[in-house]
């Protein structure tokens, strides 16, 4: 998982970084087997709304381009559809800041 982040922990408002400023921009899921057999895996990019414009500090530590988040979803539009592309009934939890 990545997230947006600042040099000096400073977000663009001035406040120190933190899980309430900060914005998931990639992040992963997998499908696996009680046995731990992985059956698929997928990685995605979203696009932050809170602070859209990815700082450089942020984009040389995770190489992750503005023109990259820009193209992307946002993260309800990114992750809810895809666990129905498995074709299975899955349980999601509300996930916080979501």
């Amino acid at each position: 998982m990545e997230a947006t982040c600042w040099e000096r922990r400073l977000a663009p408002s001035g406040e120190r970084q933190s899980t309430h400023n900060m914005e998931i921009i990639e992040f992963g899921c997998a499908l696996a087997t009680r046995d731990s057999e992985l059956l698929d895996s997928q990685s995605f990019l979203v696009r932050p709304t809170q602070n859209p414009v990815l700082s450089e500090f942020c984009k040389s530590l995770t190489s992750i381009q503005q023109s990259m988040v820009d193209a992307a979803p946002v993260f309800s539009e990114a992750f809810y559809p895809y666990p129905a592309k498995w074709g299975h009934d899955f349980r999601i939890v509300k996930l916080q800041g979501t």
